[in-house]
């Protein structure tokens, strides 16, 4: 997709997509009710029609779609710096590499990023500790659905752990991810940023988001494994002390309006 087509596709879908919902979703696009209302999803699945590649690292049209993607939207970049009267040889690359290496290290050593990346490390050595018990758990579930032991219900158990392990393992690495980005934008400039909307309010969010529902997905796994219940309250632990982090960390998060999604 060329720039002209590019713009021309927006402005003849214009009407139909919310402006910036993609901006602070999780991602998840098989589970949005607004994929019909999202440029960027839109794009992706005109693109995939047209071309038919698929995203495989080993093929080069994949890479070639990327280059494509990149130059499209170096286009745009270039023809908004023009239209601001921005020049952009003016920045120091150097300078701006220190500047957003000294914000990450300060992100860093924030007590939330700190916690949410000890979660990842845990959660995941959960599920690794844990593979054989799922696995029978999973079995156990089957051989009630053989013996005809209320079949329905069985599925519907099956379907509900599955789901919670989902969503659990979708969440793991976004919450820190967003954490840190929040952390690194700091508080916004009045020059150019609203004091609610904007991107430090809208990442921690998406990372609250994630947090209360992987403490729902825990909560589902707990009343299947009710042996593991140190190691699963110690995780509910975590996610706690991380959402009320969240909260104190950005007094205004409840206040940000994801677009589509509080609306």
């Amino acid at each position: 997709m060329d720039k002209e087509e590019f713009l021309r596709f927006f402005e003849e879908n214009e009407d139909r997509f919310i402006p910036g919902i993609y901006n602070y979703c999780d991602r998840w696009c098989e589970r949005c009710p607004f994929t019909s209302k999202c440029s960027v999803f839109a794009m992706e699945e005109k693109d995939e029609k047209g071309n038919n590649v698929e995203n495989d690292l080993r093929s080069n049209e994949f890479w070639n779609k990327m280059g494509d993607v990149m130059t499209l939207t170096m286009e745009l970049i270039m023809d908004m710096a023009e239209e601001h009267e921005i020049d952009l040889n003016e920045l120091d690359k150097e300078d701006f590499k220190k500047e957003r290496v000294k914000l990450e290290q300060k992100a860093d050593s924030h007590i939330l990023a700190k916690l949410s990346r000890k979660y990842i490390d845990v959660n995941r050595l959960w599920f690794e500790n844990n593979e054989k018990a799922i696995e029978e758990k999973q079995k156990e579930f089957q051989k009630k659905a053989e013996l005809n032991i209320t079949p329905e219900k069985t599925e519907k158990e099956f379907l509900k752990m599955s789901d919670y392990m989902e969503v659990i393992q979708w969440y793991t690495f976004q919450i820190h991810i967003k954490i840190k980005r929040a952390l690194m934008n700091g508080d916004p400039n009045p020059e150019y940023e609203d004091f609610i909307q904007n991107d430090m309010n809208g990442s921690a969010k998406v990372a609250l988001v994630g947090v209360e529902r992987s403490i729902s997905g825990w909560s589902g796994i707990f009343q299947n494994f009710p042996e593991q219940e140190d190691e699963i309250l110690n995780l509910l632990v975590m996610l706690e002390k991380i959402r009320n982090g969240i909260q104190k960390t950005f007094p205004d998060v409840h206040k940000f309006i994801r677009p589509g999604f509080d609306e």
